[in-house]
């Protein structure tokens, strides 16, 4: 059965078609050509999504991807129509020949496969539509699936509530019965059900396929996450992450015409703003945006919903203020009062159209009414009526606004990042104004308290006595993170404290003087260091490929063979990644930053320190005993059992190299401060703590050329155990004891 699929996909070389043939099978075929000639055939094997599958098939082998993730990724990407099943089935394979899986979990990826294909050809396919014939019209008869709380969805999405309704869509809440058997914490998704009739549903699932598949490349904290799209015979529906809150259109009714608060409404501006600046970077335009597609959650964040979901199904039976109309000859969405007069008159979807619906929502957020009484722009702009002046804006935001309203797009403002510079210039200017009055009052303060909690240089300290002096969280940490695949980052609020060690304790070491620092704002850094699985993805979609690093049990000797891929020792994807240069840290940096549009780096000297004293397993002098293997992977009996040379704990943890990076996570609110890998900072070299920062800031002067390392690693010696231990190495030294963790401003 799969000799025949399989000499088919070569006779053929078929890409987009699927096969005929089932796809169930327990065996390898032998393999003829080589993996890398299998996947570099055709544009199709070598595209996104085939690179995607092959990365989960690597996680999923080293634990870092979960079943029901894999899974997902092949009913999304063959629903999506991204990559046909035979594809998968061939990179499957060639995935095999190198790498084996196991003989049930092979057969189990091969039906996940058989099983998408076959409910694809029962999308291409689906079941036939009659028509009657009366004396007027060919009338569609249909046999309507009615859909309701209780239903279940494609035997998996069973709803429970309806969360939302609109003139052609309902959405629920629903539990992923998948979920539920994976025992997910978090089973439920929203569930939106597009109310569509007959040979609209095939429209419809075309339209949304396309739609659906540039939204799933949106990742941002200002839009909603969208997870897939499907049928089920004549119902289609899309999943998305279940939110809580309001929509604005909803909050805006509730104020009954009323202005918000000024500094309320600019808020959800600003995050409106750049929600759909992130959309239009990625060649998206929201085209319907208006109040009922804006979320607002119980938390005060701001969800930008249906980026161009809406504009599946096209519905011309209603007259709703703000119903969603539709062109039947290419299926787009606007509505009404919020469309621009390029829209209306059907002129090429433009970015600037979604400025003029932005500028009529914040107007309407701002005084409680539409700009032109509701009216389309075209008529509006044929009566010429009045634009009126908010009272509560300045000269600078009204302009700003007013500019976004203009019916002549070459008079409008162009980008949404042009409208959010110019309407929140003057706000920012006076925000940084009070920030920096504040900022230098809590500095001073601060600098007031260290004069009287702290004691000199001379003095020595108690661990005990430090840490009672600077604020930690209460209770479970403040954690987040800005997506699915991101690392996981923990808060750590601003405070005093000492950095260092008095030179009395430590002589002839680099951690000295030892001084105060005053840190005013909250930053969050990574729970965790950094992994194999999260630095993959970067180096995956950058082509980065080197190889070369030195291996600390071989006297430090650089081998070419050696690479964060091939460090000299297993890992999986839950290890902390190593082989790591400053230069490489740099670079996953700026390319998550580009990835989530924050701001990520690495950590300064201070920060890494004020961090391993507030928020982890304290040790500042060096540790014995059972309690160092408990809070950190350092050498230990079990590393010393292969290392003879290797100075080492009297304590097994049984990993003589890294470790996973969640494997102390209970002990500490920042895991592995100490142990598993060096983590490199910002900070230039310099020997002593002399003329230091006492603000938080990187110190860039001195030895530029070499970075300083803290943390220590799964071979450091008992003292290099300390939090207050120091190194330094060159920006492109590699080490298989050397890895990194972030920092994300606030």
């Amino acid at each position: 059965m799969f000799e025949s699929l399989y000499a088919d996909q070569f006779q053929n070389n078929s890409r987009g078609a699927t096969s005929p043939h089932a796809v169930t099978f327990f065996f390898i075929p032998p393999l003829e050509h080589s993996p890398n000639a299998l996947i570099s055939q055709g544009n199709k094997i070598n595209s996104p999504s085939m690179n995607s599958f092959a990365a989960a098939l690597r996680e999923f082998q080293e634990g870092a991807c979960t079943k029901e993730d894999l899974e997902e990724m092949i009913d999304r990407d063959v629903g999506l129509g991204t990559v046909a099943p035979d594809d998968l089935i061939l990179l499957l394979n060639a995935h095999q020949s190198t790498s084996p899986l196991g003989d049930d979990d092979f057969a189990t990826i091969s039906n996940w496969i058989s099983r998408a294909e076959t409910r694809l050809r029962t999308q291409v396919n689906p079941p036939q539509t009659q028509f009657a014939q009366t004396d007027e019209q060919l009338t569609v008869v249909t046999q309507r699936t009615e859909i309701s709380v209780g239903s279940v969805i494609n035997d998996r999405f069973a709803l429970e509530t309806v969360i939302g309704s609109g003139g052609m869509s309902q959405v629920f809440k629903a539990k992923d019965q998948r979920k539920v058997e994976a025992r997910s914490r978090d089973p439920y998704v929203a569930v939106k059900v597009m109310d569509v009739r007959g040979i609209e549903a095939d429209q419809a699932f075309i339209a949304m396929q396309r739609e659906v598949q540039k939204c799933l490349a949106l990742n941002h904290q200002n839009i909603v996450r969208v997870h897939d799209f499907d049928r089920d015979g004549d119902i289609v529906f899309t999943t998305m992450e279940l939110l809580e809150g309001e929509s604005l259109q909803q909050m805006i009714a509730r104020a009954n015409t009323d202005a918000m608060p000024l500094d309320e409404g600019i808020n959800i501006i600003r995050q409106m703003g750049e929600a759909l600046e992130c959309a239009h970077e990625s060649g998206i335009v929201h085209a319907d945006f208006k109040p009922s597609n804006v979320f607002i959650t119980v938390k005060k964040r701001v969800k930008v919903i249906d980026f161009g979901i809406a504009r599946a199904v096209r519905r011309d039976d209603t007259t709703t203020v703000d119903q969603t109309l539709f062109d039947a000859r290419d299926l787009g969405a606007m509505t009404p009062a919020y469309a621009s007069p390029e829209m209306i008159e059907d002129l090429e979807t433009h970015p600037r159209d979604d400025v003029y619906a932005l500028g009529c929502v914040a107007y309407e957020l701002i005084t409680g009414v539409h700009p032109y009484s509701r009216m389309m722009a075209t008529e509006a702009r044929d009566r010429n009526h009045p634009l009126n002046r908010p009272a509560n804006l300045s000269n600078q935001q009204w302009a700003a606004l007013e500019r976004t309203l203009q019916f002549d797009s070459l008079q409008r403002t162009q980008s949404v990042r042009e409208f959010l510079d110019e309407f929140l210039g003057a706000n920012v200017k006076t925000s940084k104004r009070t920030l920096l009055a504040a900022s230098s009052a809590a500095v001073v303060a601060i600098a007031v308290l260290i004069s009287f909690l702290l004691p000199s240089d001379d003095s020595k300290v108690a661990p005990t006595a430090i840490s009672s002096v600077i604020p930690s969280l209460p209770g479970a940490a403040d954690t987040f993170s800005d997506c699915p695949t991101c690392p996981s980052m923990t808060i750590v609020r601003g405070g005093v404290g000492k950095i260092g060690q008095p030179k009395s304790e430590l002589p002839g070491m680099f951690e000295y003087p030892q001084h105060n620092v005053a840190i005013s704002g909250a930053f969050a850094i990574s729970t965790h260091e950094v992994t194999v699985a999260q630095f993959r993805r970067f180096a995956d979609s950058t082509n980065l490929n080197w190889q070369g690093c030195r291996s600390a049990d071989n006297d430090g000797a650089n081998r070419a063979a050696l690479s964060w891929r091939t460090p000299g020792f297993a890992q999986n994807g839950k290890h902390p990644v190593t082989c790591i240069s400053w230069q490489d840290a740099q670079q996953y940096a700026a390319w998550l930053s580009g990835q989530t549009g924050e701001n990520y780096r690495l950590p300064t000297e201070t920060e890494w320190e004020y961090t391993a004293r507030t928020m982890s397993e304290q040790a500042l002098t060096v540790e014995t005993g059972t309690n160092v293997c408990a809070r950190a992977n350092v050498a230990d009996a079990t590393a010393a059992a292969i290392f003879l040379e290797v100075s080492a704990a009297d304590c097994s943890d049984g990993f003589a190299y890294t470790a996973p990076v969640d494997r102390l996570s209970n002990n500490s609110a920042v895991a592995d401060m100490r142990g598993n890998v060096f983590e490199w900072t910002q900070d230039c070299w310099n020997p002593s703590y002399d003329g230091a920062p006492v603000d938080g800031s990187a110190w860039l002067s001195g030895d530029c050329s070499s970075r300083v390392l803290r943390g220590g690693s799964w071979y450091s010696a008992p003292e290099a155990q300390r939090l207050t231990y120091r190194n330094h190495f060159p920006m492109n030294y590699r080490s298989n004891t050397f890895g990194f963790r972030i920092v994300r401003a606030l």
